[in-house]
């Protein structure tokens, strides 16, 4: 509020951030939780969505969803695709909150089995020896930034194959060393506390 002897109050307190937003995916929906704002004059929350893992409010002239509980059903979705959200707490006097961090969720395929993985792995490359393409497979069990890079033997980082965030998944990156001499390669993977590294030979 503006100060009392200003003689006029204007609410300009904005509410506090949505926090612990958490969103599943399922064949048909995604379920968006999080924690409840306590404020007396909360009015709503505004709930932005996107299929861009890089997008902000900023880019967006309205949210895509309002709703004035702390869970939400998006209904709305693609078999197959991954859903970005962010929430925003909105009280009466029109003051909107800081973004919330952003959470995501794969809508799952029922025609299809999908396989959850429950550990981190990163498997051997095939073919390998390999020229001038290779197949690299790695699990991840908890959605999060996944880098995966290769290096020579010197250590040097030649190419970053992979740096952005998945979801929970087993993926499989193509690998083209058609610009890359004969010799042994080193292939690392990081995503939270996992870090893994393979050895791949080139043979032209």
């Amino acid at each position: 509020m503006s100060p009392a002897d200003s003689g006029y109050s204007i609410d300009n307190l904005a509410p506090v951030v949505p926090t612990g937003v958490i969103a599943n995916g399922f064949d048909e929906k995604v379920e968006l939780a999080w924690d409840k704002n306590v404020e007396n004059d909360f009015q709503y929350y505004a709930i932005y969505r996107s299929t861009d893992a890089e997008f902000t409010t900023d880019t967006m002239i309205v949210a895509t969803y309002t709703t004035t509980e702390n869970l939400f059903n998006d209904s709305d979705v693609i078999q197959g695709v991954t859903y970005y959200y962010m929430v925003v707490a909105v009280d009466y006097a029109g003051n909107n909150s800081e973004v919330s961090q952003k959470a995501f969720a794969l809508v799952t395929d029922v025609e299809t089995d999908v396989e959850i993985p429950t550990v981190y792995e990163l498997g051997q490359n095939y073919p390998n020896p390999f020229n001038p393409s290779t197949v690299i497979k790695f699990s991840i069990p908890n959605s999060g930034l996944v880098t995966l890079k290769v290096f020579n033997t010197l250590g040097q980082e030649v190419v970053t194959l992979l740096n952005e965030i998945k979801p929970v998944g087993i993926y499989e990156i193509s690998f083209d060393a058609s610009n890359l001499t004969t010799g042994m390669y080193i292939y690392r993977i990081e995503s939270g506390d996992f870090t893994a590294t393979k050895k791949m030979m080139l043979i032209k």
